[in-house]
């Protein structure tokens, strides 16, 4: 009964009819089991591919692909074939058929009008690695959690977009007096401006400490005081460096960025803080399932930033923070 699930509602049988449509028309798509299950992780559950070769088979004897072998002349798959004699040994080929792109519509279609319900449902092996994570694998293409196809991963997206609604509905309002961001920052002048300005045009008062008064108080006391915000920006650019006895030192953020990163995980939660991160630095252990954002020059961190206050609760007047009107 596994097995059949696997063929007929997971991902993997929608991916092997895209790779059989995108393959060439005469010898279909080249593959190996390995190439097949580093694809479709995680949906493979066994090391051997065994869901992945009960999917292949189902979809060969429905005639929605063919499966061939070269081995000095083209070999097609036929029942009596052992697991060994064909996807344990080596490179096959999947070819399209006339059933190919009648199945693959009815499928799409299917996913084009999944219900929040539905996609929880279907990617519900993802909640195990948690959305952050899952989100950053997507984020920075690493494919380590989820693989498949460009338009397969465009509905984990979808997916990451209603687990992140449902956490946020959760959560209380945002009032309008909560559009206060605190900017953490190092020794980079150039990017803590950057990002102040930007937080204006989003309607944000942005707090950076050393412009805010004293009172004859600490530091400590003076980040409790003002961190009375709706969100906080962490600017992490490479200002110290640092490293394990013996080793090479490495850059790194200020160490008092990097405590004050901690400071508003802890008191404002994970879906309110953005840390922003520059170039090549090391990043802080206990913090690996935050997913940092690229501080580039070419000024993709805008968009990543309004999307994160936008998940947060804040609407965000994307042609005024862009530029496109004051």
């Amino acid at each position: 009964m596994r097995l059949w699930v696997c063929c007929h509602t997971s991902p993997s049988k929608l991916d092997i009819l895209r790779l059989a449509m995108n393959g060439d028309q005469e010898q279909g798509y080249p593959t190996s089991l390995p190439l097949l299950q580093e694809r479709l992780r995680p949906w493979t559950e066994s090391s051997d591919g065994r869901e992945i070769i009960a999917c292949l088979r189902t979809l060969h004897e429905e005639k929605q692909v063919t499966l061939w072998k070269w081995q000095g002349q083209w070999i097609k798959f036929v029942r009596g074939n052992t697991d060994a004699e064909f996807f344990y040994s080596g490179q096959f080929y999947i070819r399209s058929t006339p059933l190919t792109i009648r199945r693959l519509q009815e499928l799409e279609a299917n996913d084009d009008a999944m219900t929040d319900e539905e996609l929880k449902a279907r990617f519900k092996n993802l909640e195990s690695y948690g959305v952050e994570r899952v989100k950053h694998d997507l984020q920075y293409n690493l494919l380590q959690i989820v693989g498949g196809t460009r338009a397969h991963r465009e509905l984990v997206w979808k997916w990451v977009r209603v687990m992140e609604k449902e956490a946020n509905s959760a959560l209380p309002s945002v009032s309008s007096h909560a559009r206060k961001a605190f900017v953490v920052h190092g020794h980079d002048d150039a990017a803590r401006e950057s990002v102040a300005r930007f937080l204006e045009r989003a309607d944000f008062e942005a707090i950076i400490l050393h412009e805010q008064a004293n009172s004859g108080r600490t530091i400590i006391e003076k980040i409790e005081a003002y961190g009375d915000v709706g969100f906080a920006v962490v600017l992490l650019t490479p200002d110290d460096e640092g490293c394990k006895l013996g080793e090479t030192p490495k850059p790194r953020a200020r160490q008092n960025v990097v405590l004050e990163l901690g400071y508003f995980l802890g008191r404002l939660g994970r879906n309110r803080v953005c840390p922003l991160k520059l170039g090549d630095l090391e990043i802080p252990s206990d913090f690996g399932g935050v997913v940092y954002v690229p501080f580039d020059s070419a000024g993709g961190w805008r968009q990543a930033l309004g999307r994160e206050l936008e998940q947060a609760g804040f609407p965000i007047d994307w042609s005024k923070v862009m530029g496109t009107r004051s």
